[in-house]
């Protein structure tokens, strides 16, 4: 069995080395830069029992809206209640997650919501017929992201309905596994890369991956069986850019989370927006092996992460020797030497990175 520690050692250096290649970071003519924020983290919050849902008690809501959705339950939502999110029953036995956004938001401006509302519903003309028309190589990862059915409006929100993709989020399901079996957790991460790897080829990026957009199916009457992963939450994601000759254009923005951002996203360089992805997916690795975020506070303020986490170009990732010291000598001795060779080779690279 691998070792979790030499696991995220591995991992954290694979995910370093990936993001900081140093043409990842070149910012060459007609390049894009957009700065605009998502709707935040929603978070849910199975312990507590909801009565009701978009106003209206649950009982009453056989055919929520017209939609044929008989609501089950009210999964939570933002702290606002400005989004609400609920698990339902459409048709005889379809499970679905659905997710309704006020158009009138109380903490962002109208401006930063209605882009979150497009960004979303434009996911349905995008990983819809995507998820449809996959076979193939093309076809692996589309059962670990969550498919879109369809939208509408209702009560001043938007309502958008996807398929239900598991019974406990990354977040809370780490917690009630700590310490988690290495087999379990490379499921868990194989799975992810998956659906990661369906959404960039179909020329998606979600902005937004961290523990609470990764749900985990994990089947408590069967505890030999091993859960499977999707994930959810679309109103970060945009779509990947093209060069003429087909190549990816470098981007960058700072939609997401910010505990979960890049060093280039805060930079503010342009690179291959897919690999933002997989360094929050780095993050989320750590965070499922040690159970704690890499720094501390999920919300934090923004100029901590910012200055954190451009520091970890010269003085390394936090706790990361903590880890590496309980190795045998010899492989914890050529971890960091590889950590270490990889950022120091990268930054020779990384014109004016820095200024």
């Amino acid at each position: 069995m691998i070792s979790p520690k030499l696991m995220l050692a591995s991992a954290l250096v694979a995910s370093l080395a990936a993001m900081y290649a140093h043409n990842a970071f070149a910012n060459p003519a007609g390049a894009t830069v957009t700065s605009t924020p998502g709707i935040g983290l929603i978070r849910m919050m199975p312990f507590f029992s909801y009565k009701t849902f978009m106003g209206q008690p649950i009982e009453q809501l056989t055919n929520f809206a017209g939609s044929g959705i008989r609501i089950v339950e009210k999964l939570g939502g933002s702290s606002t209640d400005d989004i609400e999110l609920a698990r339902g029953v459409y048709g005889i036995d379809v499970a679905v997650f659905v997710k309704c956004v006020s158009h009138k938001p109380r903490r962002e401006t109208r401006q930063e919501r209605k882009q979150a509302i497009e960004r979303e519903t434009n996911i349905f003309d995008t990983l819809r017929p995507a998820i449809h028309k996959a076979t193939g190589i093309k076809a692996i990862g589309k059962e670990n992201v969550s498919k879109p059915y369809f939208w509408f409006n209702y009560a001043g929100s938007r309502c958008f309905v996807y398929s239900y993709g598991g019974n406990k989020r990354l977040t809370s399901y780490s917690k009630f596994k700590l310490p988690m079996q290495a087999s379990t957790l490379k499921t868990i991460m194989v799975d992810a890369l998956k659906g990661l790897m369906f959404m960039h080829n179909a020329d998606q990026v979600h902005n937004d991956i961290n523990p609470d957009n990764i749900m985990v199916f994990y089947p408590y009457f069967k505890r030999k069986i091993t859960p499977s992963v999707t994930i959810v939450d679309f109103d970060s994601t945009t779509k990947v850019e093209r060069n003429p000759d087909g190549s990816i254009a470098r981007t960058t923005n700072k939609i997401g989370t910010p505990a979960f951002f890049p060093p280039e996203t805060w930079k503010e360089y342009p690179a291959d927006p897919t690999k933002k992805d997989i360094w929050a997916l780095g993050l989320v690795l750590h965070e499922a092996i040690t159970g704690r975020l890499l720094f501390k506070d999920m919300y934090t303020r923004e100029s901590t992460y910012k200055r954190k986490t451009i520091d970890m170009l010269s003085n390394g990732i936090p706790s990361m020797n903590e880890y590496l010291s309980d190795l045998p000598r010899k492989q914890g001795y050529r971890c960091s030497q590889s950590l270490a060779y990889r950022l120091q080779s990268d930054m020779q690279n990384v014109k004016g990175w820095t200024d």
